[in-house]
């Protein structure tokens, strides 16, 4: 009876010995997976790697690996989808800029982006999606809206499509006039 019991015991010792070895090495597959997409550029997959990696395997070292690199890239990640914004305020900040030196030299606005050919570049600015900025002065020329539309290049919407407002040289969440 204990002869049974003890050997009971080593296979149960034994089989989870081996399992946990083929835990391990499956995970570490998963993991130079994830590697090999790094390597390709493809960021979103090798981080569904990583996370797949700490969610199946978690108590291996190739989930100690995984979990450190999924945070490195998703980090990345985020700031790979918001670099076209940041972009694009950068643009805005410098026409802003334009805009107020062609005042200060001329004593106004000038009525297109294209008369700032000299001050910014040959031709007037574009916003990191490829579309125009749009640019209007105000009534009896005190002052001017400078918008970028955003990713979807339409009027409003929100996250990476939502519009990028400048009114009179500061960022707005809202226009008090109408879009130019």
């Amino acid at each position: 009876m204990q002869s049974n019991r003890t050997v009971r015991t080593i296979l149960v010792v034994v089989l989870a010995v081996l399992l946990w070895g083929c835990s391990e090495r499956a995970a570490e597959r998963r993991y130079r997976e994830g590697q090999k997409q790094l390597e390709a550029g493809r960021l979103d997959l090798a981080v569904e790697a990583f996370d797949e990696v700490t969610r199946r395997w978690p108590k291996t070292d190739a989930a100690i690996l995984a979990a450190e690199d999924s945070r490195i890239y998703r980090g990345l990640q985020g700031m790979e989808r918001q670099y076209p914004t940041r972009v694009a305020r950068q643009t805005m900040v410098t026409v802003a800029r334009s805009l107020d030196r062609h005042r200060s030299r001329h004593g106004r606005y000038p009525p297109t982006l294209a008369e700032l050919k000299s001050e910014i570049a040959a031709v007037p600015p574009r916003d990191p999606w490829g579309g125009p900025l749009r640019y209007a002065r105000k009534a009896r020329g005190r002052g001017y809206v400078l918008v970028c539309l955003g990713a979807d290049g339409a009027p409003g919407g929100e996250g990476f499509a939502g519009d990028i407002l400048v009114e009179d040289g500061a960022f707005v969440s809202s226009l008090s006039g109408a879009y130019p």
